[in-house]
């Protein structure tokens, strides 16, 4: 379902509770909707902001790493949008920044000097 038809759902069971006579049973059930149907826009929300950060691929930061995995995104889905392959993706420690960082370019150099000519530089020096 679109958000929009979504809204106009919730919309038309906010009504019902506010304009139709109901017993209990049918206003727990229409709450219980309106509820399921809230979650539900919630969830495609998250989804289209990890897709966005996902879709930066190589050029994600750190705190974009931090925001997919609150999101629930797994550490394999991520580091395979970076660019870092499956079997070096556990050498990759996402405990903080400037971990991150070294491991990740320790792991990539090809992508350090692309970042470097670019004008991305990790500067260890920063974090300390």
């Amino acid at each position: 379902m679109e958000r929009i038809e979504v809204l106009a759902k919730i919309t038309d069971l906010e009504y019902r509770l506010e304009n139709d006579e109901l017993n209990d049973q049918e206003r727990m059930e229409i709450d219980k909707e309106i509820t399921r149907l809230g979650t539900q826009l919630n969830l495609n929300k998250d989804a289209q902001k990890a897709l966005k950060i996902l879709n930066k691929r190589v050029w994600m930061t750190y705190s974009d790493i931090e925001i997919l995995q609150d999101l629930g995104v797994g550490k394999l889905k991520i580091m395979s949008h970076i660019g870092i392959a499956q079997d070096h993706s556990t050498d990759i420690d996402l405990s903080n920044a400037k971990s991150f960082y070294k491991t990740f370019y320790a792991k990539n150099k090809r992508l350090e000097n692309y970042h470097k000519r670019f004008g991305r530089v990790f500067n260890p020096e920063l974090y300390d």
